[in-house]
């Protein structure tokens, strides 16, 4: 009878083991997964969707990752559930939202430069092909190129105007795509207004 009595005890102890085991099991990963989506808007306020977007999709992919684990166990009964492979999604994903901060950071802090060095290039373009422009002879024949330079070189600076309001606006890869263009235009004025000059001193 005793023996029997143990057995059952022994028993009953390995049910319940066994079900807080489950029930242990079944409990969502809140912390790990709040941790993860805590990663994840750092790197959205890093900009790291446009400084870095190779590491921005890899952390969108493991984020989706981990979305989609929780929801399939959401979607079974409560003892059955099992969030071990969530939670290591959650890690996964959240390494890779810091990563993709840090790389946002660093990409944005690396546009800052190159667009402050192409705003300082271009500036320096326009500054040239306006002392070329005020040395250019003007004869019979030139005074319409002369003209049309003069309005290319207006519309230089405005784009160089618009490449500082980008850059105070923190938008650094437009800053520089528009001082690239300025300085291109401007060294198409100043080329062309050295070549009208090479062409001059050849007929004399």
């Amino acid at each position: 009878m005793e023996t029997r009595m143990r057995t059952r005890l022994f028993a009953a102890l390995a049910l319940v083991a066994t079900m807080a085991v489950m029930v242990g099991c079944s409990k969502a990963p809140t912390e790990a997964v709040e941790a993860a989506r805590t990663a994840m808007d750092a790197a959205r306020t890093a900009e790291a969707g446009v400084y870095a977007k190779e590491a921005m999709a890899q952390a969108d992919q493991a984020m989706a990752a981990m979305d989609e684990e929780m929801k399939a166990q959401e979607g079974k009964f409560a003892l059955f559930r099992s969030y071990g492979k969530t939670k290591e999604l959650a890690a996964t994903a959240q390494a890779a939202g810091e990563a993709a901060a840090n790389a946002g950071r660093e990409g944005k802090a690396r546009s800052r430069d190159e667009a402050t060095t192409a705003i300082n290039d271009a500036k320096a373009a326009a500054e040239r092909a306006k002392a070329a422009l005020d040395t250019a002879v003007v004869g019979k024949g030139s005074e319409v190129d002369i003209e049309a330079m003069k309005q290319d070189l207006m519309a230089v600076m405005t784009s160089l105007t618009e490449a500082d309001a980008a850059f105070t606006a923190e938008d650094y890869l437009g800053a520089k795509a528009k001082a690239d263009a300025a300085k291109a235009s401007a060294e198409g004025i100043e080329q062309a207004i050295m070549q009208a000059k090479e062409m001059a001193r050849g007929r004399r």
